[in-house]
């Protein structure tokens, strides 16, 4: 018993024949019209070479220099097909004609090709009437058969090679756009991951660094005093890794779709974001009439809580704040966040601004409004309004 031995493959032979085909094929296919052409005048030669010299050396002659002409069917199809309509007139050999008028009919299908066309209609019939004139209507028909057969398959052909280009051309379009769609998706991926980072971790990194100015700028703090801030301390920073946590854990998962990386939060989760602040030393008021908010909304108000209160910490830790939710299905969502002249006091976190950026993108694409800047007794208001939906 032999053992099995598995076949070669015919692949990389298939391949490299394509190849091969694509670099080659359409000089091979000239070579072989010209080969054609060839054949033609000389087997028309042999047939004459019982009469005179001065009759069929001159047709082999002028059929041999037509066929050559093939060589350069596919840059000069007109001048081509002219010439082998004039060795048809000349010898009455057809193949450098047809051979012409079908590559004419595969690259052009306008006005010149119906003139070519007519011409050549005109040459077979005068030739072909010369040697039997008794039947012109048998020549006429033949002849407009013959070149619009030519014509016909020729055309025929270009049609498809464009249609198959075209098609070509727009699955590489398709293609390179679904790229581009793919690369601005990612974009928009990694923009929205960002936003929710930030609405994740500023507040919470704002409420730690609060609490630790508070023990840095106490002269000399009762142990009472430092456990009270260590454990606040400890409680934010516990908090923001759970949240990290949370928003990590939905990356891994992969979760195709989600519109965020977090629960939608209630109103118990901006009450806490207050009172957070309240424990961190701002004098911080609520007042909210609203209740059961959308998701997508509640979303929304809790980022811009976060993010005015955020920005509080950071620059005005000691203006009292408050903050206001308000609105109906009617009229829409309002919400403010506006703090009192601060006393004085670097900031404690340098600002970025992604975070009003973010929040702007955010409620934009929600068809709300945003507006920020200082109020009128020398404070700083952030407010936005959005429409209600369920």
């Amino acid at each position: 018993m032999t053992a099995w031995t598995p076949r070669p493959s015919l692949e990389p032979m298939r391949e490299w024949l394509t190849t091969a085909w694509e670099r080659y094929g359409a000089r091979v296919s000239d070579a072989c019209f010209v080969a054609v052409a060839a054949l033609a005048a000389f087997a028309e030669t042999m047939a004459r070479r019982h009469d005179d010299a001065s009759v069929w050396v001159p047709i082999g002659v002028v059929a041999a220099l037509g066929g050559v002409t093939l060589w350069w069917r596919r840059a000069h199809p007109v001048a081509v097909s002219l010439a082998g309509l004039a060795v048809v007139a000349a010898t009455g050999i057809p193949v450098v004609a047809f051979a012409g008028l079908f590559t004419l009919a595969v690259h052009r299908r306008d006005r010149v090709l119906a003139a070519v066309g007519l011409t050549a209609v005109i040459t077979f019939v005068a030739r072909w009437a010369a040697e039997d004139d008794d039947h012109w209507e048998r020549v006429i028909i033949s002849a407009l058969l013959v070149v619009g057969f030519f014509l016909a398959a020729g055309a025929y052909l270009g049609a498809r090679r464009d249609l198959v280009a075209a098609l070509r051309a727009r699955a590489e379009q398709a293609e390179n756009e679904q790229e581009v769609r793919a690369e601005q998706a990612r974009i928009a991926e990694r923009a929205r991951i960002a936003r929710e980072m930030h609405d994740v971790v500023a507040h919470k990194v704002s409420l730690i660094a609060m609490h630790a100015g508070a023990l840095e700028v106490m002269v000399a703090p009762t142990p009472e005093q430092v456990v009270h801030s260590g454990e606040l301390i400890g409680a934010a920073a516990r908090e923001a890794m759970d949240d990290l946590r949370e928003v990590l854990g939905v990356l891994r998962a992969g979760e195709p779709g989600a519109s965020d990386l977090v629960p939608p939060p209630r109103r118990d989760d901006i009450v806490r974001l207050v009172e957070a602040s309240r424990s961190a030393g701002v004098q911080t008021e609520l007042c909210m009439e609203v209740d059961d908010l959308p998701d997508a909304i509640a979303r929304t108000v809790h980022r811009v809580v976060g993010e005015g209160l955020t920005n509080v910490h950071k620059h005005a830790r000691d203006a009292a704040t408050v903050v206001t939710v308000r609105g109906d299905r009617q009229v829409g969502v309002a919400i403010e966040v506006v703090n009192r002249r601060p006393a004085g006091g670097p900031s404690l976190l340098p600002g970025s601004g992604l975070g009003l950026l973010g929040l702007a993108e955010r409620i934009a694409l929600q068809g709300g409004t945003l507006d920020h800047g200082p109020a009128a007794d020398g404070g700083w208001r952030l407010s936005a309004w959005l429409p209600w939906s369920p």
